[in-house]
């Protein structure tokens, strides 16, 4: 349940698709929890270095993982940093944005 919680609390407030929270919870993938969470929080603090900072992290970790390109986007977005949040747009429609994290195919970018 606690899990489940942090999942959810992580995508509160942000326009990724419900479901994907409780996938997210159920894959045990508890490093990209964590830093998604505190890329959730560090945004939310509007602390944009620590946010992009733990985003990138997640992208290292899963580089196609639709969440964690969509909430990047959003960060610089925010900072209007126009240049840098479309691409990451397009490659998180691209890869899913309710994707979870045990879909995520850790880089390998199908047809391209």
């Amino acid at each position: 349940m606690k899990a489940l919680l942090a999942c959810w609390a992580v995508r509160a407030g942000l326009a990724t698709l419900a479901w994907s929270a409780l996938a997210c919870a159920q894959s045990g993938d508890e490093q990209i929890l964590a830093l998604m969470k505190r890329a959730k929080e560090d945004q939310i603090a509007g602390k944009m270095a620590g946010a992009i900072a733990a985003y990138s992290d997640v992208l290292r970790i899963r580089p196609t993982w639709g969440p964690a390109e969509f909430n990047l986007g959003l960060v610089y977005h925010q900072q209007k940093k126009y240049q840098d949040s479309v691409p990451l747009f397009i490659r998180a429609l691209r890869h899913g944005v309710g994707q979870d994290a045990e879909d995520a195919d850790g880089g390998e970018d199908e047809g391209q």
